[in-house]
Protein backbone atom coordinates (compact mmCIF):
# COMPACT_ATOMS: atom_id res chain seq x y z
CA UNK A 1 0.00 0.00 0.00
CA UNK A 2 1.60 3.22 -0.64
CA UNK A 3 2.23 5.24 2.24
CA UNK A 4 -0.15 8.28 1.32
CA UNK A 5 -2.90 5.66 1.36
CA UNK A 6 -1.33 4.36 4.53
CA UNK A 7 -0.93 7.34 6.62
CA UNK A 8 -4.78 8.53 5.41
CA UNK A 9 -6.20 5.09 6.72
CA UNK A 10 -4.18 5.60 10.18
CA UNK A 11 -5.87 9.03 10.49
CA UNK A 12 -9.47 7.44 9.84
CA UNK A 13 -8.22 4.68 12.75
CA UNK A 14 -7.04 7.23 14.91
CA UNK A 15 -10.47 9.23 14.48
CA UNK A 16 -12.47 5.97 14.53
CA UNK A 17 -13.40 6.28 18.18
CA UNK A 18 -15.22 9.59 17.05
CA UNK A 19 -16.96 7.99 14.64
CA UNK A 20 -17.62 4.74 14.57
CA UNK A 21 -21.17 3.48 14.29
CA UNK A 22 -23.26 0.02 14.96
CA UNK A 23 -21.15 -1.69 11.94
CA UNK A 24 -17.90 -2.03 9.91
CA UNK A 25 -17.91 -2.78 6.35
CA UNK A 26 -14.87 -3.15 4.43
CA UNK A 27 -14.88 -3.00 0.04
CA UNK A 28 -12.82 -5.22 -1.15
CA UNK A 29 -10.77 -3.98 -4.62
CA UNK A 30 -13.40 -6.38 -6.37
CA UNK A 31 -15.96 -4.59 -4.95
CA UNK A 32 -17.40 -7.12 -2.55
CA UNK A 33 -17.92 -5.85 0.96
CA UNK A 34 -17.98 -7.50 4.06
CA UNK A 35 -19.91 -5.92 7.32
CA UNK A 36 -19.12 -7.04 10.62
CA UNK A 37 -21.75 -5.75 14.21
CA UNK A 38 -18.99 -3.82 16.17
CA UNK A 39 -20.76 -6.32 18.91
CA UNK A 40 -19.03 -8.99 17.64
CA UNK A 41 -15.53 -6.78 17.29
CA UNK A 42 -12.95 -6.43 20.03
CA UNK A 43 -10.16 -4.08 18.24
CA UNK A 44 -9.52 -3.16 14.97
CA UNK A 45 -5.46 -2.30 14.11
CA UNK A 46 -4.49 -1.16 11.11
CA UNK A 47 -0.52 -2.16 10.51
CA UNK A 48 2.16 -0.82 7.21
CA UNK A 49 4.44 -2.93 7.13
CA UNK A 50 4.09 -4.85 10.10
CA UNK A 51 3.86 -1.94 12.61
CA UNK A 52 0.84 -0.42 14.14
CA UNK A 53 -0.55 2.93 13.14
CA UNK A 54 -3.37 3.18 14.26
CA UNK A 55 -5.98 0.67 16.24
CA UNK A 56 -10.00 1.53 17.73
CA UNK A 57 -11.00 -0.60 20.63
CA UNK A 58 -14.34 0.69 21.04
CA UNK A 59 -18.13 1.31 19.66
CA UNK A 60 -18.73 3.33 22.62
CA UNK A 61 -18.06 6.59 20.83
CA UNK A 62 -20.75 6.13 18.68
CA UNK A 63 -22.14 9.37 17.35
CA UNK A 64 -25.65 10.26 19.67
CA UNK A 65 -29.17 9.29 17.61
CA UNK A 66 -29.94 12.00 15.04
CA UNK A 67 -32.90 12.80 13.60
CA UNK A 68 -33.33 10.86 9.88
CA UNK A 69 -36.97 12.53 9.52
CA UNK A 70 -37.18 13.82 6.00
CA UNK A 71 -36.76 13.22 2.15
CA UNK A 72 -33.59 11.87 0.89
CA UNK A 73 -32.32 11.75 -2.74
CA UNK A 74 -30.76 8.56 -3.08
CA UNK A 75 -27.96 7.55 -5.75
CA UNK A 76 -30.10 5.09 -7.68
CA UNK A 77 -32.62 6.75 -10.08
CA UNK A 78 -34.91 3.32 -10.09
CA UNK A 79 -35.20 4.07 -6.33
CA UNK A 80 -35.44 8.28 -6.83
CA UNK A 81 -36.45 9.79 -3.00
CA UNK A 82 -36.88 8.30 -0.19
CA UNK A 83 -39.42 9.87 2.56
CA UNK A 84 -38.16 9.20 6.27
CA UNK A 85 -40.52 9.30 9.28
CA UNK A 86 -38.54 8.82 12.61
CA UNK A 87 -40.45 7.89 16.12
CA UNK A 88 -37.79 7.58 18.96
CA UNK A 89 -35.95 4.64 17.64
CA UNK A 90 -38.31 3.75 15.00
CA UNK A 91 -37.73 4.41 11.69
CA UNK A 92 -40.12 3.98 8.40
CA UNK A 93 -40.29 5.03 5.28
CA UNK A 94 -41.84 5.17 1.49
CA UNK A 95 -40.06 5.62 -2.00
CA UNK A 96 -41.30 4.94 -5.35
CA UNK A 97 -44.09 7.59 -5.33
CA UNK A 98 -45.18 5.74 -1.97
CA UNK A 99 -45.91 2.23 -3.35
CA UNK A 100 -42.56 0.83 -1.46
CA UNK A 101 -41.40 0.93 2.32
CA UNK A 102 -38.64 0.54 4.52
CA UNK A 103 -39.26 -0.17 8.85
CA UNK A 104 -36.67 -0.54 10.97
CA UNK A 105 -34.66 0.66 13.85
CA UNK A 106 -32.00 3.48 14.47
CA UNK A 107 -29.08 3.09 17.24
CA UNK A 108 -26.04 5.00 17.89
CA UNK A 109 -26.49 6.21 14.05
CA UNK A 110 -26.92 3.21 12.17
CA UNK A 111 -30.76 1.73 10.39
CA UNK A 112 -30.98 -1.85 10.40
CA UNK A 113 -34.02 -3.02 8.84
CA UNK A 114 -36.21 -4.24 5.98
CA UNK A 115 -37.42 -2.48 2.44
CA UNK A 116 -39.95 -4.01 0.73
CA UNK A 117 -41.70 -3.26 -2.93
CA UNK A 118 -45.46 -3.42 -3.04
CA UNK A 119 -46.26 -3.95 -6.69
CA UNK A 120 -43.01 -6.51 -7.69
CA UNK A 121 -43.06 -7.74 -3.69
CA UNK A 122 -39.60 -8.07 -3.69
CA UNK A 123 -37.50 -6.97 -0.62
CA UNK A 124 -34.82 -7.31 1.44
CA UNK A 125 -32.65 -6.00 4.30
CA UNK A 126 -30.55 -2.80 4.56
CA UNK A 127 -28.25 -1.06 6.81
CA UNK A 128 -27.48 2.65 6.67
CA UNK A 129 -24.87 4.74 8.51
CA UNK A 130 -25.94 8.56 8.68
CA UNK A 131 -23.52 10.26 8.02
CA UNK A 132 -20.84 13.42 10.18
CA UNK A 133 -22.82 16.47 9.68
CA UNK A 134 -26.18 14.34 9.03
CA UNK A 135 -26.88 15.04 5.47
CA UNK A 136 -25.89 12.27 4.16
CA UNK A 137 -26.87 8.10 4.49
CA UNK A 138 -24.63 5.47 3.19
CA UNK A 139 -24.21 1.54 3.48
CA UNK A 140 -25.91 -1.38 1.78
CA UNK A 141 -28.71 -3.29 1.00
CA UNK A 142 -29.95 -6.97 -0.14
CA UNK A 143 -32.76 -9.13 -1.75
CA UNK A 144 -34.22 -11.48 1.26
CA UNK A 145 -33.70 -14.91 -1.56
CA UNK A 146 -29.42 -13.85 -1.55
CA UNK A 147 -28.81 -12.01 1.83
CA UNK A 148 -25.26 -12.63 1.39
CA UNK A 149 -24.85 -10.43 -1.82
CA UNK A 150 -24.96 -6.64 -0.93
CA UNK A 151 -25.00 -3.24 -2.77
CA UNK A 152 -24.04 0.30 -2.13
CA UNK A 153 -26.22 2.81 -1.33
CA UNK A 154 -26.04 6.44 -0.63
CA UNK A 155 -28.81 9.17 -0.29
CA UNK A 156 -28.36 12.77 0.75
CA UNK A 157 -31.04 14.94 2.45
CA UNK A 158 -32.89 17.28 0.51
Amino acid sequence: MPKSTGLWAAALLLLAPAAIAATLTITMKNGRTVTYSMDEVESIVYADDGRSVGSSTSAESAPATANWTGTWKTSDVSIGRIVLTQNGKQLSGTYHNGNSRITGTVNSGVFTGQWSEGRSRRGGSMTLTLQPGGRTLKGTWSFSTSPDTKASFTATRE
